[in-house]
């Protein structure tokens, strides 16, 4: 036998042997009907109910049911199983899930927005429900949901919050860009765009000043856009960004700190702008506006 065949033939019965155990586990599961492990989901040994959570997970759609009841489970081993069963059922458990996120269980709703993260993108149109709910119980659950979610879940939902910013209401853009906090890096590309659809709302600002600030030096040049915004706090928020991003990020805009430390009409624009380039020249070196007005 040639040392590639044998190699291979290896390599095949590694394998094997591999899914062996999950083979006959899924076999074991599926010795008892699905009202069977219903049943033992209600057992009052934890063991057997942890079990029964596993098994569930086998059976698809019609065990979410019983599976989401288990998350309020007071095993928390049983509870992170059944919630485990529920992510790996998928994308079918996405409805009942986004009901849960209602239930009158903390522990019920709370493992529900996780379970809903690690979906992923079939999760987006649940965020974007909770982000419109007026329930605060149920509006917590959107930053489970944004700070769990998978990387593919935050590439698919940044269109959907971009979308958020023509809504009319005001807590739902600011809930909006909040959550975006959490995407920074799958929002990056989108920056333009949601600037481009914020109706200037200075507590709305502060929210994305926050965000660039992430960015580091990627968010200079959206920075100096807001340092020439006739309303004085954008200005303020936009200097004190600049204060703690990298410095070489910083050094191009000195020239625009300068005029707004010296011309700028409000006296806190122009003493950030002053402490900000004492940052980037250094604090042994002349400014060019020593004395801010």
């Amino acid at each position: 036998m040639s040392s590639l065949k044998f190699r291979v033939l290896a390599f095949a019965a590694i394998l094997w042997l591999s899914l062996l155990p999950l083979a006959f586990a899924e076999i074991g599961y599926k010795v008892r009907t699905l009202p069977e492990w219903q049943l033992r989901l209600g057992d009052p040994a934890p063991e057997t109910r942890r079990e029964a959570a596993v098994a569930l997970g086998f059976f698809g759609v019609q065990a979410v049911p019983p599976l989401i009841h288990a998350l309020g489970d007071s095993d928390n081993l049983v509870a992170h199983r059944a919630m485990t069963s529920l992510i790996k059922i998928g994308p079918e458990s996405v409805p009942e899930l986004a009901r849960a996120l209602r239930d009158s269980n903390e522990n019920v709703a709370e493992r529900s927005a996780n379970a809903l993260a690690k979906i992923g993108p079939a999760s987006v149109p649940v965020l974007v429900d909770v982000l419109r709910d007026s329930n605060p119980d149920v509006q917590k659950r959107m930053y489970t949901i944004a700070f769990y979610m998978t990387h593919e879940g935050k590439v698919a939902t940044v269109p959907a919050l971009v979308d958020l910013f023509r809504d009319p209401d005001n807590e739902v853009r600011e809930r909006t860009m909040r959550v975006l906090s959490h995407m920074v890096q799958e929002a990056e590309s989108s920056f333009p765009e949601i600037v481009k659809s914020l109706d200037r709302d200075p507590k709305l600002q502060g929210v994305v000043i926050n965000i660039t600030q992430k960015l580091g030096p990627k968010a200079v040049p959206l920075l100096v856009q807001w340092l020439n915004d006739p309303n004085p706090e954008i200005r303020r928020n936009a200097v004190r960004v600049l204060a703690s991003i990298d410095r070489r990020g910083a050094e191009d805009v000195t020239t625009e700190l300068r005029r707004l430390c010296l011309n700028d009409p409000d006296q806190t624009v122009r003493n950030e702008a002053h402490a900000t380039l004492k940052r980037i020249v250094g604090f042994n070196r002349k400014t060019g506006c020593e004395v801010p007005r």
